[in-house]
């Protein structure tokens, strides 16, 4: 099992190891304002760029971080994936967006959440994910090995 606390720590241990600086809530939002995003853990590095708007003009992001539980409704995952391709789209760059999954927690009130056995509802989230064209990509957070690759 897998608590939010976990990823969140491991993420951050992770970015810091890659010698980026490591956001929580790092806030962004395109030039329209249609929204604003607070990305859960945000892997950037300094950059000075008049033409950028907002954080982005002072922060390069480099990797993305939604984390959520392993029963995050689906069409919260369409939200991620719509945000994450307008930024896209508008910084004229790619950063990858994982959205790993926790599987235990702390800070539920329902003492009976994670009890169940997450590997089906895991699934169809990442099946989900790629139906919607790989934007977001979703992991189960309870094997980070996949964190060995990113930001090499």
């Amino acid at each position: 099992m897998v608590a939010i606390e976990d990823l969140y720590s491991t993420l951050i241990r992770e970015g810091v190891r890659r010698n980026l600086d490591v956001v929580a809530e790092f806030c962004v939002a395109p030039r329209n304002r249609l929204f604003e995003k607070k990305i859960d853990v945000a892997w950037v590095r300094k950059r000075e760029d008049a033409n950028r708007f907002g954080s982005l003009r002072r922060w390069q992001i480099v990797a993305a971080f939604e984390i959520e539980g392993y029963d995050v409704p689906l069409d919260r995952l369409e939200l991620h994936t719509s945000q994450i391709k307008q930024l896209w789209e508008e910084e004229r760059e790619c950063f990858p967006c994982f959205v790993p999954l926790y599987t235990w927690a702390f800070h539920r009130t329902n003492p009976e959440w994670g009890n169940d056995k997450p590997e089906r509802k895991i699934r169809q989230r990442v099946e989900e994910a790629r139906r919607l064209g790989g934007v977001v990509d979703v992991r189960d957070g309870r094997d980070m090995s996949w964190l060995d690759a990113v930001a090499r």
